[in-house]
C-alpha cells in the first residue's frame, strides 16, 4: 500500500511540475538579498508559509503525511512560524498565532534538545530519537528572530537554541564527499541539499546571536567544497546519492545558494546559481529525465518488499 501511495504521488507531482502548478508545500520562497531584513524576517520570504491551508489544532498546523497520517510535523510547523513572522513585518496583528507557534516549540523540546518525531518505521526513516539537522536549524532560526522581537524571553530562547545548536551537531552530521555536512534527516543520511542548507542557516542565525562564529564558519566552508558534487550539468542533485532534483527544489537550491553568496561574498555561490539557473530552461526535460529515476527507484522498492515478504 506504501509503494501504490508514493507511485500515486509520484504521477501528481510529476504533472503538476509539467505544468508548474504549486501548493502549500511547493511555494516559491524568493531570496531575499537585503541583510538588514534578515533580522525580523527570514533570508527568503516565506510569506506564503503564514497561511496553513488544512487543518490546525489549538493553532498548530496538522500534517498529514502521504496524505492519510496525522501528525505534528516540526519542520511545516516551524517553517509556518517564519511565515508569520513576514505577516507580522507586514503590519498584521498575529503574535497570538506566534505565541501557540513558540509555546509548541518549548513544550515538544526534549531534555536533549531536539523535537522529536514519532513515526512508524514503515511511514518515515526519521524514527523516534533521531534527529532532522532542518528542523533544529529552523527552529533555532525562528527563535532567534523572535528574541530580538520581544515575543520570546532571551533566557528561555538561549537555553532552547544552545541545547538545540548542540544536538544538531553531535547527532546529525555526516560525510559526502570527503566533506562533513549536516543532515536533514538523522546520520548517516542521504545528505539532502536544502535539509542541509536550512540547518546551516540556522547555525549562521545562531552565530550571529551568540557572536559565536567558529562552528558556521567550519560548516560553511564544508558546504562549500562540496557544493559541486551536487551539480549535474546545468542542474542538481537533490542529495548525496545523485537523485535528481525537481523543478521546485531546482529553484530553491537556487535562492538558498544565493542566501549563502549575499551572507559570504564567495563566488562560488555566485557562479553555482547562475549555472543551475540556466537549467530552469530545460526544466521539462529534467523533469522527465527525474520522473524516469523515480520510477526505477519504486520498482527497486518494490523488489525489495516482495523479497522480505
Amino acid at each position: 500500500m506504501l509503494i501504490v501511495n508514493k507511485i500515486k504521488y509520484g504521477f501528481c507531482r510529476f504533472v503538476d511540475e509539467l505544468s508548474q502548478k504549486s501548493d502549500y508545500w511547493h511555494l516559491r520562497m524568493p531570496t531575499r538579498l537585503n541583510p538588514e531584513e534578515w533580522d525580523r524576517t527570514y533570508y527568503l520570504d516565506m510569506s506564503g508559509k503564514g497561511t496553513y491551508p488544512g487543518e490546525m489544532q489549538n493553532g498548530i498546523p496538522v500534517f498529514y503525511y502521504d496524505g492519510i497520517y496525522p501528525t505534528f510535523f516540526h519542520t511545516t510547523i516551524f517553517n509556518y512560524g517564519l511565515g508569520l513572522l513576514e505577516r507580522r513585518a507586514q503590519g498584521e496583528d498575529i503574535d497570538e498565532s506566534l505565541q501557540q507557534v513558540l509555546t509548541y516549540m518549548q513544550q515538544t523540546q526534549d531534555e536533549s534538545g531536539e523535537w522529536v518525531y514519532h513515526f512508524d518505521p514503515a511511514i518515515h526513516p526519521l524514527l523516534e530519537n533521531h534527529v532532522s539537522g532542518m528542523t533544529q536549524g529552523l527552529a533555532i532560526s525562528l527563535a532567534v528572530r523572535c528574541m530580538r522581537l520581544g515575543l520570546l524571553d532571551t533566557a528561555i530562547g538561549n537555553k532552547m537554541i544552545a541545547s538545540a545548536k548542540q544536538n544538531m551537531l553531535q547527532h546529525c552530521v555526516g560525510k559526502h564527499f570527503g566533506c562533513t555536512i549536516i543532515e536533514e534527516h538523522f546520520a548517516p543520511g542521504n545528505g539532502t541539499l536544502n535539509g542541509g542548507l536550512f540547518a546551516l542557516l540556522g547555525l549562521r542565525d545562531y552565530a550571529v546571536w551568540t557572536q559565536d562564529f567558529e562552528d558556521w564558519e567550519y560548516y560553511e566552508q564544508e558546504f562549500r567544497h562540496v557544493l559541486p558534487a551536487y551539480s549535474f550539468g546545468h542542474w542538481s542533485f537533490y542529495d548525496a546519492q545523485h537523485t535528481l532534483t525537481s523543478g521546485f527544489y531546482q529553484q530553491l537550491h537556487i535562492d538558498l545558494v544565493n542566501v549563502l553568496g549575499a551572507i559570504t561574498h564567495a563566488p562560488e555561490y555566485q557562479s553555482m546559481a547562475q549555472k543551475w539557473t540556466k537549467g530552469l530552461h530545460w526544466n521539462s526535460w529534467y523533469t522527465l529525465l527525474k520522473g524516469v529515476q523515480k520510477l526505477l527507484h519504486i520498482r527497486d522498492m518494490e523488489m525489495s518488499y516482495a523479497n522480505r515478504q
